[in-house]
């Protein structure tokens, strides 16, 4: 049986386009019109790099609360997060063969805990940067996709706790 057969035994329906698209993890050579990874090797690297940020400034809102609920939440979101990061980072870089790397750039606004609304504002921003990397990632990566649907999951389900009270 052969790769193409495998790949499409699950779906008789499929166009030619969309098997050009799967088979494009097997044959990304033949499909350079099709997907352009230095713009998602920019996205990713820059996801990751502002996902860093965003971690640093969960574990703030973690500490600083004044809520024990936001506490479990924020600690909780934390760790699902940075696990969640590395996953992709080592998914992107065991698929493409390379390393991301990163700007020495500093950031220096880690954001310390304001007020409920104002951690809601800046995870639904990040949320927002979630679903941009999502449009900038090829189909055809559904590593990839699966481990953002992860973070779009958590992302929301921590907005969901937080409007709790």
């Amino acid at each position: 049986m052969s790769d193409e057969d495998i790949v499409f035994k699950y779906d008789e329906n499929i166009t030619e386009r969309q098997k050009k698209i799967l088979l494009a993890g097997l044959q990304e050579s033949e499909l350079t019109e099709e997907i352009n990874n230095s713009t998602m090797k920019d996205a990713v690297t820059s996801f990751v790099n502002d996902s860093v940020h965003f971690i640093n400034a969960l574990q703030n809102y973690h500490w600083q609360t004044k809520s024990y609920a936001e506490h479990e939440a924020f600690g909780d979101y934390y760790s699902k997060i940075n696990s969640l990061n590395d996953q992709l980072v080592e998914t992107w870089n065991g698929r493409e063969d390379e390393r991301l790397t990163f700007s020495a750039e500093y950031k220096p606004n880690v954001l310390n805990y304001a007020d409920k609304n104002e951690c809601i504002r800046v995870i639904k921003d990040y949320r927002k940067k979630i679903y941009h990397l999502a449009s900038c990632i090829h189909e055809v990566h559904f590593d990839l996709h699966s481990i953002l649907e992860d973070f779009l999951k958590e992302t929301n389900q921590l907005l969901y706790h937080l409007s709790l009270n």
